[in-house]
């Protein structure tokens, strides 16, 4: 088995067996700039409603679970911010975000209700 770090910090390992993919996370994603939901901050236009919120919680539950969800995470990290400048600047855009956040964070929500979110 073989040991990988990335540039955020997890150690994967590739190997066989229950290990196979596995990770441990060295820093945790915290709810600061550095870690915001660009797109979506950037169309709800604050990134402290309870959106935001849940699909920080899926990134850090669903996402950072698996190699496959960190690529994804570091890719969106990659070139969302420039996307997010263009969304913040467009109320029309910003109307289609939302329109299609908002049933994605309902199927979100609707999957950890149970485990973090109340109602």
């Amino acid at each position: 088995m073989s040991m990988s770090t990335n540039r955020k910090g997890c150690r994967y390992s590739y190997g066989y067996g229950k290990n196979f993919h596995s990770h441990r996370r060295k820093n945790r994603y915290k709810s600061s700039s550095s870690s915001s939901c660009f797109i979506a901050t950037a169309a709800y236009g604050s990134p402290y409603v309870l959106e935001i919120d849940i699909l920080r919680h899926w990134r850090d539950t669903s996402l950072n679970s698996n190699i496959f969800g960190e690529l994804l995470v570091v890719f969106y990290y990659k070139i969302s911010p420039p996307i997010a400048d263009f969304i913040k600047n467009s109320k029309k855009i910003k109307s289609l975000v939302l329109l299609i956040l908002k049933p994605i964070i309902k199927i979100i929500k609707h999957k950890y209700k149970h485990e973090f979110f109340s109602g």
